[in-house]
């Protein structure tokens, strides 16, 4: 008997093409055809849009591509399940690079035969055509029926912001409970709606919008004063920027929902949509007024529209805000109307005070790199300094900086390169976050455990080893 391989993709498991019924049909076409299957490969739950995803499909082009194939065939139960591509020249390319490879691709359930032949090519393609089609007019229905259901007032998928909860209701417009965290609705017919979060974290939204609003306190100082009184967030996370921007951002402040910003369009790149097109609903009073959120919307705009200045325009700002304070820092940079995010500025100059050069000012950084004694060094004698140490360790880390006699502090170090990752690129240590981390726990792992074994050091690597599970499961950046 001939020996191929069969391939089995579906989308959702309640559906004809269910795994069982196309491996069923594809046993009926092998045994009659004297084909001896000895290979599996399947896309359980998997869309057929796209390659990536897909981890069976690239598996079996993998396999096919090195050769280490031992079968002579692929067996398919239709086109759609080779995929649904929006370009049908893309399945016709992978079908090609295993026919190149000695390896035919059989559809089983189609009435044409996968010869080469002319009416059997022009078939085929208008079948991948039909298939593509069926997902671009499966999409339309869906956001369709989508955008209904909104307009209604019920919610899709996005799980609540801060202050906000998720209610359920009975088909009758009852309510039947509040939604925690991780909750989902048990009855297909009921519907979720959002309302009101308890009374503490609405307290806590309006004060946010009023240290923005009036106290003038930038993003970063507001999420310090939530931590500081140890105010939960809406994840297990502290408080950061990030945070606070999305409550000031999110109109359900003001009681509106908005749906439909943006868009990824038959798993395509994510496109921003006209306004004319969001779904904006009324779902609650507001919580702010609207007087409030039009002054802080406008800030913040001030600030995005920051990052469309150019390098000159960013700079003459900076100069104005260094004349009117008399010096600059980056709380008063972010606090600043008129000029944009300090984050804006790093991104076009590399580093904070390489701005500030360019205006003619100079921080007094003497104090950060005389703290161990030293002078203010030269960039190339730092990346000297750390080359030595990388040689000297086989690595680099906050902590190995910090207890070098010729370096200054890490954050002088950060601040000169722009990150820690930065400095330990220029040193020849390139590495990812993660590897940085590890490092940095290498570290603490030296201090702690002994050289020697005993029990002191399983001690150690025990709660070294807690350390990283609490620190995976909030992430840090440099």
């Amino acid at each position: 008997m001939k020996r191929a391989a069969q391939y089995l993709r579906m989308s959702t498991d309640h559906q004809r093409y269910s795994l069982g019924n196309q491996a069923a049909g594809i046993a009926g076409f092998a045994l009659a055809e004297g084909y001896d299957i000895v290979r599996t490969y399947e896309d359980a739950g998997k869309s057929g849009l796209t390659l990536h995803g897909r981890p069976g499909l690239k598996r079996l082009l993998a396999d096919v591509l090195s050769g280490d194939s031992d079968y002579d065939a692929v067996l398919v139960l239709d086109v759609s399940r080779w995929g649904r591509f929006q370009d049908p020249d893309q399945a016709a390319h992978y079908e090609f690079l295993c026919r190149e490879a000695g390896v035919a691709v059989i559809y089983c359930a189609e009435g044409f035969a996968n010869d080469g032949a002319p009416a059997s090519t022009i078939v085929k393609h208008l079948k991948r055509v039909m298939a593509a089609e069926y997902s671009r007019e499966l999409s339309d229905r869906i956001r369709s029926a989508k955008r209904r259901q909104m307009t209604s007032g019920c919610l899709l998928g996005a799980p609540p912001p801060y202050g906000i909860r998720r209610e359920l209701r009975d088909p009758d417009g009852n309510t039947v409970c509040i939604l925690e965290k991780g909750e989902q609705k048990a009855v297909r017919s009921w519907r979720t709606y959002l309302v009101r979060g308890p009374k503490r974290e609405v307290r806590t939204t309006r004060w946010i919008f009023r240290m923005f609003d009036q106290e003038g306190l930038a993003m970063g100082e507001i999420a310090q004063r939530l931590n500081r009184r140890k105010i939960p967030s809406s994840t297990d996370n502290p408080w950061d920027g990030t945070k606070v921007r999305a409550v000031l951002r999110n109109e359900l402040a003001i009681g509106y929902w908005v749906w439909g910003k943006t868009s990824v369009p038959l798993k395509g790149r994510r496109v921003e949509r006209p306004q004319t097109e969001w779904v904006r609903i009324r779902v609650m009073a507001p919580i702010v007024t609207r007087a409030m959120f039009d002054r802080v919307a406008a800030r913040l705009d001030a600030k995005v529209r920051g990052e469309q200045l150019t390098r000159a325009e960013m700079l003459t700002r900076l100069k104005r805000l260094r004349t009117e304070r008399g010096g600059l820092t980056r709380r008063a940079i972010d606090a600043c109307p008129y000029t944009p995010r300090a984050e804006t500025y790093v991104r076009a100059f590399g580093t904070l005070a390489e701005a500030f050069r360019m205006i003619g000012f100079n921080p007094p950084t003497a104090s950060r790199w005389k703290l161990k004694g030293l002078r203010i060094a030269t960039l190339g004698e730092v990346t000297a300094a750390l080359r030595t140490l990388y040689e000297a360790h086989g690595y680099l880390s906050h902590h190995l900086i910090r207890d070098a006699a010729t370096l200054p502090s890490p954050s002088a170090v950060s601040q000169r390169y722009g990150s820690l990752r930065a400095a330990y690129a220029a040193a020849g240590y390139t590495v990812s976050r993660s590897e940085i981390q590890r490092a940095g726990w290498r570290r603490r792992m030296e201090r702690l455990a002994p050289a020697a074994g005993g029990a002191r050091a399983r001690l150690a690597s025990r709660a070294v080893c807690g350390h990283l599970a609490a620190f995976r499961k909030q992430p840090r950046g440099f």
